[in-house]
Formats: structure tokens, sequence, C-alpha cells
């Protein structure tokens, strides 16, 4: 059977979990295409030793306007009006590449552009995402219509999230559902080999803070810069965090082989292919706010500081609903560069009620066990395909 995988690539979480689903369909000798852009490129090539896939086929970049605090709305629409000819491009792109492939079944992860190609080409399609509309600083009912209109054009929509009493991506899922038939959608959980997620947490946690940054090209340097400079501050305010063992993950692809210390108790790797083995060592990871972080957090046992870029929506409500399920704090961003202090005290709350979040964190992953297989998604996934 003819797969055609088609990743929306700016930073990494699409990517990781689509190379692991094609990956399974691979061994089962299934002939698999990729579609790709941006940042997926990058982490495709790297993840991909074994030539998995046919033909690589890429797009243009689609940029975001990122400034120092986060992501900024006004100038990434300025950019989207003045570049409106890369939306374009990527829909003529799809169009021809599925109609010179004409593949059995397309799974488009959070590409717009190959699910209208595949609609019109009448081929069937299912879409990976944690979306079903699109959440802007400022509602735009409009904008909400639109995206259940067009997700609507799938046959199946797999959600890469929890069900909804533990949904972690919730403002973006919960309230849509009532626009889809429910027949249409399959809650996946964390898109990951079952038998690794079963062990993830049976370690002891012997790393005190873990900083996995993973987010767009752009937000993540941004991100690494202010994480080192606040953390220098307060290595010469705090004794406590001049003897922690930290590790820093700068989540760049390109950067494989990159490794320093820092003030002696401080780690950096600037790209992991395994980064969950520290993170099920972990006591605490600060991340960025993105959703598959998050669900991968939740199956290594590991309670979370969420500090996502301003203005960046979904990180944003992802924070939110952590802190709301007892999995660890939300914290604000621009606090966080006006007074990294607040750091330490979220560190030291969580320390302090350390079994109430584990506690907590069980009841989810428990949940997440139970939806996460990846042979259960496969499954669904070839039903869809006769």
């Amino acid at each position: 059977m003819k797969i055609y995988f088609s990743v929306y690539g700016v930073g990494s979480g699409h990517s990781i979990r689509s190379f692991r689903l094609a990956d399974t369909f691979y061994r089962d000798g299934h002939e698999i295409y990729l579609s790709t852009f941006g940042d997926g490129i990058r982490i495709f090539k790297d993840k991909d030793k074994r030539s998995i896939f046919k033909k690589i086929l890429v797009s243009k970049s689609i940029e975001y306007k990122w400034i120092e605090e986060g992501l900024s709305w006004s100038g990434t629409m300025a950019y989207s009006a003045i570049n409106y000819n890369t939306l374009y491009s990527h829909l003529i792109d799809e169009y021809r590449n599925l109609k010179s492939i004409m593949p059995d079944i397309v799974i488009s992860d959070s590409r717009i552009s190959t699910l209208l190609a595949s609609y019109k080409l009448n081929i069937k399609s299912i879409v990976i995402t944690n979306q079903l509309s699109i959440k802007l600083p400022k509602d735009i009912p409009l904008i909400s219509r639109l995206f259940t209109k067009i997700w609507n054009l799938a046959d199946s929509i797999v959600i890469p999230d929890l069900p909804p009493k533990y949904t972690i991506t919730y403002s973006n899922i919960v309230p849509y559902l009532g626009f889809y038939n429910k027949r249409k959608l399959f809650f996946a959980g964390l898109i990951y080999e079952k038998p690794d997620l079963i062990r993830s947490c049976e370690v002891d946690k012997d790393i005190d803070l873990f900083f996995m940054i993973s987010a767009p090209t752009h937000d993540r340097l941004n991100f690494v810069k202010a994480i080192y400079r606040r953390l220098n501050i307060l290595s010469r305010e705090s004794r406590l965090l001049r003897e922690y063992n930290i590790i820093i993950l700068e989540g760049a692809a390109y950067k494989k082989n990159f490794r320093k210390v820092l003030n002696g108790n401080i780690r950096v790797f600037g790209w992991l292919d395994n980064p969950h083995d520290i993170l099920k060592r972990s006591k605490i990871v600060i991340l960025r706010g993105g959703q598959t972080s998050i669900l991968e957090s939740i199956m290594a046992m590991t309670p979370m500081i969420v500090i996502p870029a301003c203005r960046q929506t979904e990180q944003i409500e992802n924070a939110r609903r952590v802190e709301e399920l007892g999995l660890g704090y939300y914290m604000d961003y621009k606090i966080f560069l006006r007074d990294p202090t607040i750091l330490i005290n979220s560190i030291n709350s969580i320390l302090n009620k350390y079994s109430y979040f584990q506690e907590n964190i069980r009841k989810v992953r428990n949940v997440l066990i139970k939806v996460s297989n990846l042979n259960r998604l496969k499954r669904y996934i070839m039903r869809m395909a006769i």
C-alpha cells in the first residue's frame, strides 16, 4: 500500500510523532512518501537512519514573526499577507505530488493544503491534529468555523491527545467536538511504542532540573538565550541552584554533537536522539508548552513548569491545563524575564508537594497508557484505507 505523509514543518512535535507512525508502516512493508518543510526537513533527515521514505518532497518554509518575548501576531499576519504565494504554492505542490503518486491513503499532520488537494483528487485522507480549531488572541468566530469545515473534509480525524476529561489541548478540542461526526474522531493519546511507555518511569530520579526545549527555530533560540541569562543570575543568588544537577537540551537537530558544561553543575546538549532517558530521570522538567512534550512528561511521571511564549495561544492554554490538572505550574514568560526568582519559588513548591503532583500525574498517566497504542492506531488507519 502507498501511504503519503504530509507533515506541518514548524517545530518538532508534528515531525516526531509522524515519523514514529511512518516507521511502523515501513516495517510492515508499505511504500512511504513524505512531504514537509522547514524544521521538519532537518528532523526527518536526522531520524531516518534506514531511508524509510521512497521519496521526500519539500515545500517552501512557512514563517512566523518572533520577538524576544514570544510570537508577534501582527508581524506574522503581515508576513503572510506579503508572502501569500508561499501558502498558494503549498496547495499547488501537494496537488501535483498527490496526482503523480496517487497514494492509497493520505495522512496529513495538520496541513490544510494536503487535505484540500486529496479531497479534490478523491483520495482517502486522515488528519492528525490537536487543534480542531485555532484560538487567536482575539476570538474570531469565522476562523473557528473555517477550520471545522476544512478538517471535516477528511475521512477521519486522529487527535493525539487524551479523551475530554483529561485533554491537554482542551480549549482547541473539547468546545468544537460538536461540530464533528463522533465516528470520525479517534483519540490516539501519545503516538509512541507502548512497551517504552510502560517502562518509562521505572527509574530513580537523579536529575534535579531538565530544560527540555522544543519550539520553532526562532522562538527556540530566543528561549535558549533567556534561560542562559536567567540561570546565570539565579546561580549567583541561589546556593541551592548551584548544587542542583541540571541538564539543558537546546533541541537543535543541527547541533547533534554539541556538548558543554556550565558552572560545574549544568550540562548542555544541542540535540539528543532519545531525550526520554533524561526526562524519566528528572524530578522536574521545564517546557515551552508543546502538547507532545507535555504528554511525554506525563508518561515519564515528571512534574512540569511550563513557560509558554507570549501570545502563543496553544502553549498558553496547554500550560493552564497542566496547572488545572495538578501536573505542574504555568509560569508567565514576561514575569519570568523580569524576575527569574519565581522559577526558584515554583521549583521549591513542587519539591515540597512532590507526592501530590506525582499522584495527579499517575491518574492521568493511567488513562494515557490505555489510549496510547501505536498498533491500535495503525489498525484504525488500515481500516480507513480499505
